[in-house]
């Protein structure tokens, strides 16, 4: 489930996952964002679990109007052959 942390303070979250709107302070912070998610499905046992964290600064934008942040659009990628299993607990980054 997605939650935002500014400073290590939790400010907004939800309790499925979905897109996570929240108005934050203008002054300049860092923030948190985490997001997980779990499925059980009959077919297969891959990709059961998968978790992601975003760190960045935010402070007030630079016109009148608020800002909004694409951290969501995310591509995964990577040295993988199509059926190539991972690790369990392995971390992977992506550029």
């Amino acid at each position: 489930m997605p939650a935002l942390y500014r400073e290590g303070e939790k400010i907004a979250s939800l309790d499925s996952l979905g897109r996570l709107e929240t108005a934050v302070p203008y002054e300049k912070a860092t923030y948190t964002l985490t997001s997980s998610g779990t499925r059980k499905v009959g077919w297969s046992s891959l990709g059961s679990r998968a978790s992601a964290t975003w760190t960045f600064a935010s402070a007030r934008p630079a016109g009148p109007e608020p800002a909004e942040l694409a951290l969501m659009n995310v591509r995964l990628g990577g040295p993988r052959a199509p059926r190539a299993p991972s690790r369990a607990a392995a971390r992977t980054s992506s550029p």
